[in-house]
C-alpha cells in the first residue's frame, strides 16, 4: 500500500463497507476463502433450531512500526443466540493457554530455534499461527505442507501476533503490549491527557475491564489489581471507577515495560505462592496467587479469589499453594509433550508455616 494513500475509516456498517474499495476487496477476500476451505454445508433446519445469523467484524492491520498493512475481513456468527443441548452439544474453543505460549517461546530461546508466524487468511476456523522448529529446513517443510491444507502467508519471524509485540535478541525474547495499551488507552480517552474523565458509565466500565484482563498476559504486575476491578463489573462505584482509573495511570506510564523470556540452560520448575487471608470484605474469601518460572523466566502466573470462604490463614495459604502445584503439573506434562526433559523435582515456595507442615503430613 502507498505510504502517501489515505486510510479508509473503519466502517459502522456493511452499506458503508461495500461502498468502499478497500474493505469491499477485504470482504470478498474473506468471502472467497470460506468458499474454498468449504467451511459450512447447507442442511435443512432441525425441528425447533434457530438460525443463527452473523455479522461483518473490520479491523486495520498494523505493521509493528505503526503502518497500515492491510484491511481485514471477517465473518463471524452471533453464538450467543444459541441453546446449549438444542442449538448445539459440545463447544471447543482453539485458543492456547498464553502459559503455553510463553514457555515455547522459552524452548526457541534456549535452543536457538527458528520461529515464524503464519497468517490464515480467514478465522471462521482457523486462527493465527506460530511456528517452531530445530531446523529451519523442517520449518519450511511444516509451513508447505500447511499451505497445502489451507490458505496461509508466511509473515516472517514471529514479531507481533494477537496482540502481542514480539521482539528477540540471541538469548532473549521480549513480550510487550504497547500497541494494545495505546488503544486501550484511546477507549478511555487518556491518549492524549494526563488525566482523562472518569469512567462512570457501567458499559465503558465493564469493557475496558474485560480489556485489562487480556493486558496481563504480559504485565503480572497488575493482575491483582484487575482482579479487583473486575469483581465488580456490573455494579461499580466510585471507589472501583477510581481504581480502575489508576490502573490505566499505571500502564501509561508502563508501556515498554513487559516480560523476558530467557535461556533456559538448566531446565527447572519453580513456584511461588501467597494468599491474601479474607481479603473481600464482601464475601470474606481469601486471593490466591502463585508465579511459576520455567528456568529463569517467569510463564505462568495468577491472581484469583477462591471459591470457598477460608477459616484461617493457614487454610487460605494451603489453597494457593495447591493451585500452584496443579499448574506445575500442567507444566510438567506440556514440557513432556514437547520432548523437553526436567529431571529434577519442582520447588514450590509458600511463607506459611502452618501450611508446609500440612504438605509435609
Amino acid at each position: 500500500m502507498a505510504a502517501t494513500e489515505a486510510v479508509s475509516s473503519i466502517p459502522r456498517s456493511v452499506r458503508s463497507a461495500v461502498k468502499d474499495p478497500h474493505w469491499y476487496a477485504a470482504m470478498k477476500k474473506e468471502y472467497d476463502s470460506l468458499q474454498a476451505n468449504k467451511t459450512w454445508t447447507l442442511v435443512p433446519r432441525p425441528p425447533g433450531a434457530r438460525i443463527i445469523i452473523g455479522k461483518w467484524v473490520f479491523k486495520h492491520k498494523m505493521n509493528p512500526d505503526g503502518t497500515l498493512e492491510c484491511y481485514k475481513a471477517w465473518w463471524v456468527v452471533r453464538g450467543f443466540n444459541q441453546r446449549p443441548g438444542i442449538d448445539f452439544g459440545e463447544t471447543f474453543s482453539p485458543v492456547v493457554k498464553p502459559a503455553t505460549i510463553r514457555t515455547v517461546l522459552t524452548i526457541v530461546a534456549t535452543y536457538n530455534w527458528s520461529a515464524h508466524q503464519l497468517d490464515v487468511s480467514n478465522a471462521f476456523l482457523h486462527g493465527n499461527l506460530q511456528e517452531q522448529a530445530s531446523t529451519t529446513t523442517l520449518l519450511r517443510h511444516i509451513i508447505v505442507w500447511l499451505h497445502d491444507a489451507f490458505a496461509v502467508k508466511d509473515m516472517g519471524p514471529v514479531r507481533h501476533f494477537l496482540g502481542i509485540n514480539v521482539q528477540r535478541t540471541p538469548t532473549v525474547f521480549f513480550l510487550s503490549q504497547s500497541s494494545y495499551v495505546e488503544d486501550l488507552l484511546e477507549r478511555a480517552d487518556m491518549a492524549n491527557s494526563a488525566d482523562g474523565k472518569l469512567i462512570d458509565d457501567v458499559t465503558t466500565y465493564r469493557s475496558i475491564a474485560e480489556a485489562l484482563q487480556y493486558l496481563t498476559i504480559t504485565c503480572p504486575d497488575i493482575a491483582y489489581a484487575v482482579q479487583q476491578v473486575c469483581l465488580h463489573m456490573h455494579v461499580p462505584r466510585d471507589v472501583h471507577q477510581t481504581m480502575l482509573k489508576r490502573i490505566l495511570w499505571y500502564i501509561k506510564g508502563t508501556t515498554t515495560l513487559g516480560v523476558q523470556l530467557r535461556t533456559a540452560s538448566t531446565p527447572t520448575i519453580t513456584a511461588y505462592s501467597n494468599a491474601n487471608w479474607a481479603g473481600c470484605p464482601d464475601t470474606w474469601r481469601s486471593t490466591s496467587g502463585f508465579c511459576v518460572f520455567f528456568g529463569n523466566s517467569l510463564v505462568s502466573w495468577s491472581s484469583k479469589r477462591q471459591n470457598t470462604v477460608s477459616r484461617s490463614s493457614a487454610e487460605a495459604e494451603y489453597r494457593a499453594i495447591a493451585n500452584a502445584v496443579l499448574e506445575c503439573s500442567w507444566l510438567r506434562h506440556l514440557l513432556g509433550e514437547l520432548l523437553c526433559k526436567v529431571s529434577s523435582a519442582t520447588v514450590a515456595y509458600c511463607d506459611n508455616i502452618s501450611s508446609v507442615y500440612m504438605l509435609a503430613n
